[in-house]
């Protein structure tokens, strides 16, 4: 598959991202998927899966994606001033208030910046911050008990609302906003890659050691043993990839010797 991963939540931002992606010349780099909040974290693991370098996302669909544990780094596409004036400016049109009580329903990722540019904007604004997608019908009622003008939020919160009869309006990312988090993910991708192809060396270099080389990750999971080790373990890397090492080797002061730097020689059992 290709390395760099574009998950939009929905079909219009898909659409967009699409185009400014063939539009930077990248079409060959990335790969699309349409997956909101749930099904945006089914497909993160699968292109984890397969190897990706990095993924492009946003709003609830990103934080949760990060939150599930997924290992591949996560680029968010930003919600931008401008994204956020013309949000707020399409709420006044639609409320035909110059001054309309507007409640905001979305990720901390994506409202980060909203109070401070809603006071320059002179308007009313309640913040109803979402943690996770099972949160939403909770929050919805506490929206209309507060009875707003207008809700303002990310693709599953305004469709949901709008059953309930609020009206709404998609906080959307702009073509700006799409262009820089496509650039950064190159960026993190080309930077993935250089430190792939260093361990690619490094392993080959220890391969051709005499001593038994064990690598772990900052779990303790086992990352990476080289050909000496397998002999004399008598397990192969792709045996016990993964797997603790403490588990396979409960007698070896594994904490000791990583918390206090003590170094233990000629012991293996």
């Amino acid at each position: 598959m290709k390395k760099n991963v574009f998950i939009a939540p929905y079909q219009e931002l898909l659409t967009s991202g699409q185009k400014i992606i063939n539009d930077l010349g990248l079409a060959g780099n990335f790969e699309c998927f349409l997956g909101d909040l749930t099904r945006g974290i089914a497909v993160a693991r699968k292109v984890e899966r397969e190897g990706a370098d990095v993924i492009v996302s946003r709003g609830g669909t990103a934080e949760l994606i990060i939150k599930a544990g997924v290992e591949v780094p996560v680029v968010e596409i930003p919600i931008a001033f401008q994204d956020l004036a013309e949000a707020l400016l399409a709420a006044k049109v639609t409320t035909r208030k110059e001054n309309p009580k507007i409640a905001i329903m979305a990720f901390q990722n994506m409202i980060r910046s909203i109070a401070v540019f809603a006071k320059v904007m002179d308007v009313q604004l309640k913040v109803y911050l979402l943690k996770s997608e099972e949160e939403i019908f909770s929050t919805i009622q506490s929206v209309l008990n507060d009875q707003p003008d207008i809700l303002i939020g990310g693709i599953h919160t305004t469709e949901i609302a709008a059953k309930h009869g609020i009206k709404t309006i998609l906080l959307s990312s702009g073509e700006e906003s799409l262009r820089t988090a496509f650039l950064q993910a190159e960026r993190v991708s080309f930077a993935r890659q250089l430190e792939k192809e260093r361990m690619r060396r490094f392993r080959v270099m220890i391969d051709y050691s005499v001593q038994g080389i064990i690598s772990i990750d900052r779990n303790k999971r086992i990352e990476f043993v080289n050909l000496a080790a397998e002999k004399m373990t008598g397990v192969s890397l792709s045996q016990v990839k993964g797997t603790s090492l403490a588990s396979l080797y409960p007698d070896i002061p594994l904490d000791t010797c990583l918390q206090e730097g003590k170094v233990y020689r000629g012991q293996f059992v």
